[in-house]
């Protein structure tokens, strides 16, 4: 994979540029980047760049959160429930809810460990995404509270598409993900792409899959 990935510098000056506030991006739209995975070579990252180097070429206003490499705590505490019962939050909570009332559009990438997220960016939902603010249970039910924003998802995996079709992981994770977190929050899922066998395909089919990200920032993302 080191063929078709940049040095870790690269992903440096991405974050820097990230930083610019940009006001002339698609109708001043705001985009957040949450990105999980640890190994700054991975393919992961690959893709991180090509998201990140697109939404540079169209002039947008984004954000970027590195979930491994930023110092935010995922592990929801006692003190944490305690202020959620009290109707309040830590610094660091409300710090990232102002970002995510910000943001008109989710960009999140990550790869697929035990056919669920990453234990850091599931935290990370746990302590952002709470009861109050991103969802309000009711006698009528649960209303999502982040209605009008949109998210997409770029997820690797190790397995196949055809064992992920046959035995239904691709369905039961967009259920659980999709609409057990996202849609659950009042959020519209614009696409949830899976990148099957990434470690096992070759250099040229990785270069494909990333051509396709290309394409889809284009069209998904910042076409429509």
């Amino acid at each position: 994979m080191d063929s078709i990935i940049e040095p870790d510098d690269i992903i440096k000056s991405i974050v820097s540029i990230s930083k610019k506030k940009n006001t002339t991006g698609r109708l001043n739209m705001k985009y957040l980047v949450i990105y999980a995975h640890p190994n700054p070579e991975s393919f992961n990252s690959a893709i991180l760049k090509t998201v990140t180097e697109e939404l540079i070429k169209g002039n947008c206003d984004f954000e970027l959160r590195d979930l491994y490499a930023s110092s935010f705590d995922p592990v929801l505490n006692l003190e944490d429930l305690k202020d959620l019962g009290r109707g309040t939050a830590a610094k660091d909570i409300k710090e990232e809810q102002k970002l995510v009332l910000s943001t008109d559009y989710f960009i999140v990438i990550h790869p697929v460990w035990w056919f669920s997220m990453p234990s850091i960016l599931k935290g990370y939902l746990d302590r952002i995404f709470s009861a109050g603010f991103a969802f309000q249970p009711s006698e009528e039910g649960v209303k999502g509270l982040l209605e009008g924003k949109r998210i997409i998802s770029f997820n690797t995996t190790g397995a196949s598409k055809k064992a992920y079709e046959e035995y239904g992981y691709r369905d039961c994770f967009r259920k659980n993900i999709c609409e057990g977190i996202y849609r659950f929050c009042g959020l519209e899922v614009t696409g949830q792409h899976f990148l099957y066998s990434v470690a096992q395909v070759s250099d040229g089919e990785r270069k494909e899959m990333l051509e396709g990200v290309k394409n889809i920032m284009k069209s998904e993302v910042m076409g429509n």
